[in-house]
């Protein structure tokens, strides 16, 4: 971790380092050392330095602290009755002349929100101007290579002796009745024991030898067209290069020597996995919802819900009660998936480091390779059709996630750079305004893609029917702007910062196999930046009709406070809670 810095902000977190130090000892580059300090530490390895410090901190030390938490059925129900009632009594107690007074205020700040910053004061503004922004679009090429039948992805950059390795399996071997079992899947690989490992031992294995090991799924839009969704489980490390060998030794053990059959060790992560999904559902309500509604227009937003949202919440419930009952079922259906998964037929693997440690990592692969079950390759048939449900989501949150939205491409629209500027406009104009500076909420945005994919969010919101209304005066908004180059400039330059982020080596080779997997150009890439950068204010009006014929279709999601989705019930055709 010390040796890979993996931050992309290097500047700050080195900043970070040295001020701790420097402020104590007068030293500013004692933080930033790591090589001398680190020989230091592992003498304990042969002393007993460790355990005079666990003694001295933990075990004969006097000081805790011990807080019990006990839930209150019903609690924010009580407080919100409470604070309504305490607001009636303060209002009648107030006369006409106090009631005035903080309608007026009231009003009067509301128009000092809406109103628009003068010429003179944007202009104390320091801005760069368009000709300071670099021309040419950044590009990471990664190549496909090959070992034996194995199509492999190498992306070259230098990466401090660092291997980021990643192995692909395509879901789509899998019959659509088990791919609520792939997240699952995720989660148990690496934590189960093995036949040469307990589980415990292979955690400090993994520990010692790579720089991390975790699972997950990818869903890739080959071209960017949704009908094209290519989903991978994918397995994921990084290593020293003269640990490459030792990598693919622990993930042999985790793939294909695991132990399924454990059930009181797969009970034990079943539950805990089923908790922190329902933990994550409480907290997350943006991510939730926005799977929601995807799924009512797109296949690729249908696997995401089976897999990762509501719809995978609730199936993983179901897998907790059947494994109550006969948790022979859940582990035989657990261990067909991974034997379907994991062979060789089925496997891409993808690399990121330099030549001379990519030879390192080759060799290695080619021993695993050698090593793996070979299988069917074979791909299933799945009838993955969004339906438009228009859904309430309804939970003991104070506030509500409002979002609308649509796939333009469907509509007979095609992408195009500007639309980026597009997004930056109405995420820090007209949405910022009207949503978080008006409206109360915490945020307030759009998120426009080459997929097709225009969603309106709100963030935290106390209101729900205003924002959507909001929504739709945003066609209204479109038809009438209007800005100078100044202010054109300033929507270009946002714009630009959120495409060039600095990037680590690792996130630059996931981008590059990000773009290799759907098959996105060099020129594609610099056309969008040569699209943002000629953007003008006559574009961003042009683009009102899109943005209409995307909201004119009707799609939303509401997750919030159960009371107030209640009282807005005629505007949903249904009404859903997470906890099924």
């Amino acid at each position: 971790m010390l040796r890979e810095g993996d931050s992309p902000q290097k500047g700050l977190t080195y900043n970070f380092q040295m001020i701790g130090p420097w402020m104590h000892q007068g030293d500013p580059f004692a933080g930033l050392e790591f090589e001398k300090p680190l020989k230091e530490i592992k003498k304990a390895l042969t002393t007993d330095l460790l355990e005079k410090k666990i003694s001295e901190a933990l075990l004969d030390n006097n000081h805790s602290l011990l807080i019990a938490l006990v839930p209150e059925p019903g609690l924010q129900q009580k407080i919100d009755a409470e604070t309504r009632a305490e607001l009636e009594a303060k209002k009648l107690s107030m006369t006409d002349e106090e009631l005035n007074k903080i309608i007026n205020s009231t009003t009067g700040l509301i128009e000092y929100q809406q109103r628009s910053d003068t010429p003179e004061a944007l202009a104390t503004i320091p801005m760069l101007a368009l000709g300071d922004i670099e021309k040419d679009a950044k590009w990471y090429e990664a190549t496909e290579k090959k070992a034996g039948e194995t199509r492999v992805i190498h992306y070259n950059d230098f990466t401090n002796g660092i291997i980021y390795n990643r192995l692909l399996f395509d879901v789509r071997v899998l019959p659509r009745e088990k791919l609520g079992y792939v997240y699952l899947l995720t989660r148990l690989l690496g934590k189960l024991n093995t036949e040469n490992f307990e589980y415990g031992v292979l955690d400090n294995e993994l520990n010692i030898h790579t720089g991390g090991f975790s699972a997950g799924q990818s869903v890739y839009l080959p071209g960017k067209v949704d009908a094209n969704m290519t989903p991978y489980l994918f397995v994921e490390s990084k290593v020293m290069s003269d640990k490459a060998g030792k990598m693919f030794d622990l993930t042999s053990e985790i793939l294909f020597r695991k132990l399924l059959t454990d059930s009181e060790r797969l009970s034990t992560l079943l539950l805990r996995h089923y908790s922190d999904v329902g933990i994550d559902v409480e907290n997350n309500g943006l991510s939730y919802a926005s799977r929601r509604l995807n799924s009512y227009f797109s296949k690729s937003g249908v696997y995401n819900e089976l897999t990762r949202g509501l719809q995978y919440y609730w199936f993983l419930g179901d897998v907790v009660k059947l494994f109550g009952s006969d948790p022979e079922a859940v582990i035989r259906e657990l261990s067909e998936v991974a034997s379907a998964l994991f062979v060789k037929e089925n496997l891409t693997a993808a690399v990121t480091c330099n030549d001379d440690d990519y030879a390192k990592w080759s060799a290695e692969f080619s021993r695993f390779l050698d090593a793996m079950p070979s299988g069917s390759a074979e791909w299933k048939e799945w009838n993955l059709v969004p339906v438009k449900k228009n859904e309430g989501i309804l939970t003991t949150s104070k506030v509500q996630y409002v979002l609308q939205g649509y796939n333009f491409k469907d509509l007979g629209f095609e992408w195009t750079g500007k639309l980026n500027v597009l997004n930056q406009v109405l995420s820090t104009e007209w949405l910022q305004t009207q949503i978080r500076v008006i409206g109360g909420a915490y945020g307030g945005f759009t998120s426009v893609g080459p997929t097709g994919t225009m969603l309106f969010i709100s963030f935290r919101d106390p209101n729900l029917k205003e924002t959507l209304e909001t929504y739709k005066g945003t066609v209204e908004y479109l038809r009438g702007f209007e800005a100078d180059e100044q202010a054109m400039t300033r929507f270009i330059i946002g714009t630009i910062a959120s495409m060039d982020g600095p990037e680590t080596p690792s996130m630059r080779g996931n981008t590059a196999l990000t773009r290799f997997l759907e098959g996105s150009t060099a020129a594609e890439r610099q056309a969008d930046r040569d699209a943002v950068l000629s953007t003008t204010a006559a574009d961003i009006s042009g683009m009102s009709e899109m943005v209409k014929a995307v909201l004119d279709k009707d799609f939303y999601c509401v997750y919030g406070n159960n009371e107030k989705i209640e009282a807005n019930r005629k505007l949903f055709s249904g009404l859903i809670s997470p906890k099924k």
